[in-house]
């Protein structure tokens, strides 16, 4: 567990906005820049010069079938194009106990222009229209992502967009930021090359986890073939011999993204060989991981309606539901989890899952609940069987459990 967690620290830092990777060393002017808006307890910072990669953030994802099948590229293309950079700060709240991670955007965009971005996918759950104006540019996306817009708020600079978590961006926060000088980060930054369009720098090392990194550093360059780097330095051989074996995993999230090696308690992780461009990389990347999580979602709900169902046949002497709308008003399952999340865009009907009914004495290996193969492009599926475990199942195995299935019942009636 706690290798995952710190996977998922080095994950977040080098994946943050658009899931995507803004320059000499720590004294040229997009440092200067984003120092300028670091609160004195910033631990990290991620800067994205989204002018000069933008081109090959468009083209990547039109060159994925899957996304280009569903993105609106137009109107991202329009509004990513107004953006000139972001820089990405993780701050620890001395109240809270706890990070904040926040963005600041540069450029001609208002906060009508991050939410077409994220309308430009539309399955994104943040893909809800902008609240009222809070007052002073203050913003509310989905009721937790907070926008401050700076030509309207009198704390930031004309062109400048803050966006966070609403309850950790407070008024007191975000007039603090830029007031105090960041001691921290310029000590990291002279170890990472500035001059490339992406790079950050983090520090965990008052982090509870013993696992997680004391330093890290990242630079990037996306364009063309792209080069990048990344340098994780942990506090001990057996956890960075860990993080060396996650990122070499083929079937890892990184896989044909980073190749890593290790000198003692230090991994370096540089580009993987072949032609295929960095931006590439990151969307097909972007995409497994999304399938995965939706993946892992619609196996929950159907785990749910088996717990549903056992439910249910405690309540009714051993009688099954008759349809998963019983499980509803039985109140056992909610309605959203008759919905997968892989179905979103597609015109499929609802429900999402079927299901046959069997009795309690029925064989284990019988599917008594599946997701429509077709959401998942007739490529396998998830399947709820009669002893109530879920897996993901080829088709040509899903045939054959169904056959015998059908088989059972029509001689069993």
């Amino acid at each position: 567990m706690k290798r995952t967690v710190c996977t998922a620290c080095l994950i977040a830092l080098l994946w943050s906005p658009l899931l995507l990777p803004a320059g000499a060393r720590a004294e040229n002017a997009a440092v200067k820049q984003a120092m300028s808006m670091a609160p004195a307890k910033a631990n990290g910072i991620l800067h994205i010069d989204v002018k000069a990669i933008a081109p090959q953030i468009i083209e990547g994802f039109s060159q994925n079938k899957q996304i280009a099948s569903e993105i609106k590229m137009d109107p991202f293309a329009a509004e990513l194009n107004k953006i000139d950079s972001v820089d990405v700060y993780v701050a620890m709240d001395p109240d809270m106990q706890m990070p904040i991670v926040f963005g600041v955007l540069r450029g001609s965009m208002k906060p009508q222009s991050l939410q077409t971005i994220f309308n430009a996918f539309g399955d994104n759950d943040m893909a809800a229209p902008v609240a009222a104006e809070e007052g002073n540019g203050r913003y509310m996306i989905d009721e937790m992502i907070m926008v401050v817009h700076g030509n309207e708020a009198g704390d930031l600079d004309k062109g400048v967009m803050m966006v966070g978590m609403g309850p950790m961006l407070t008024p007191e926060f975000i007039a603090g930021i830029g007031q105090t000088t960041n001691e921290i980060l310029p000590p990291l930054l002279t170890k990472v090359d500035t001059s490339r369009p992406v790079w950050g720098t983090m520090t965990l090392l008052d982090a509870e986890d013993s696992t997680a990194p004391k330093e890290v550093m990242m630079s990037l360059d996306p364009t063309g073939k792209g080069e990048g780097t990344m340098v994780a330095v942990f506090n001990d051989e057996d956890t960075a011999g860990d993080f060396l074996k996650d990122v070499n995993d083929e079937e890892g999230v990184m896989a044909g993204i980073f190749k890593a090696t290790r000198d003692g308690s230090t991994v370096t992780l540089t580009k993987a060989p072949g032609e295929t461009p960095l931006v590439t990389r990151f969307v097909n990347a972007m995409v497994k991981a999304q399938q995965e999580a939706k993946t892992a979602v619609s196996m929950a709900n159907l785990n749910g309606i088996g717990k549903g169902i056992v439910l249910y046949q405690a309540e009714h002497n051993d009688q099954s539901p008759a349809s998963l709308d019983d499980l509803v008003e039985a109140g056992t399952i909610s309605k959203e989890m008759l919905e997968s999340p892989a179905a979103k865009g597609k015109k499929i009907d609802k429900p999402h899952y079927v299901y046959m009914p069997l009795p309690t004495s029925a064989p284990s290996s019988l599917v008594t609940a599946y997701e429509k193969p077709e959401i998942n492009d007739n490529k396998g599926t998830n399947v709820l069987y009669a002893d109530a475990h879920v897996e993901w199942v080829s088709m040509d195995q899903f045939e054959e459990d169904l056959a015998k299935t059908q088989k059972w019942r029509a001689e069993n009636r």
